[in-house]
């Protein structure tokens, strides 16, 4: 491999001073010149892409065909919990009133948390043999949960926002639960899972110290 490397590369260097230099001055001699340069570049960038290509599903025993409708939920939750997160952290930043003290630090809890899952949500795609979402055009775009204004927001208007994204990240859980356990794929169904259960506790925290029912 590296023999052949030194080879193409000593064969490219040559070719490209024969073009800068005009030694071979006849037309189809430049241009046989510049399709073997073409070709070596090729070759380059077929092994750099074998080397650095992202990890197959097959890799941890999964079919790559059967977990692509995992993989594109996943990219989906993860634009979810983006826009979540960054929702959370308004609502630390911006709350006001009597229950500040109270819902700073819970806001700070969950937006901690939420940091987290979406490192682990990413990974996971990742582990999939798939790129995630890394751009918040795409975060925006793909989301289920829509951006609000959280300055001047009333406290409580706060916590119902944030339960309404809980619901919906909650349903896309269940989702991903029935996709996973289609697939085979019981890692993925695991963390969700664990994701979920956070969520539900916290809907029911949340819920009792907004006095619904």
């Amino acid at each position: 491999m590296k023999i052949l490397f030194f080879y193409f590369l000593k064969f490219y260097i040559l070719q490209l001073s024969n073009i800068i230099n005009y030694k071979r001055t006849d037309i189809y001699g430049i241009a046989l010149n510049v399709f073997f340069l073409k070709l070596s570049m090729f070759w380059f960038v077929k092994q750099a892409y074998k080397k650095n290509k992202i990890m197959d599903a097959k890799e941890i025993s999964l079919n790559e065909k059967q977990v692509k409708p995992v993989v594109d939920l996943l990219n989906d939750y993860l634009a979810s919990y983006h826009i979540h997160y960054q929702k959370l952290r308004g609502c630390h930043w911006n709350v006001k009133g009597q229950n500040f003290f109270t819902l700073h630090i819970k806001f700070e809890e969950l937006y901690t948390n939420a940091q987290l899952t979406i490192d682990e949500i990413a990974e996971r795609v990742l582990t999939l043999g798939k790129p995630p979402h890394s751009r918040f055009a795409d975060y925006i775009k793909e989301s289920s949960i829509k951006e609000i204004n959280t300055i001047g927001l009333h406290d409580m208007d706060m916590v119902d926002a944030l339960l309404d994204d809980m619901a919906k990240l909650i349903e896309m859980e269940r989702e991903l639960l029935e996709a996973t356990d289609k697939a085979g794929d019981d890692g993925s169904n695991d963390m969700v899972n664990r994701f979920m259960q956070f969520k539900e506790k916290n809907t029911w925290m949340l819920r009792s110290f907004a006095g619904k029912k």
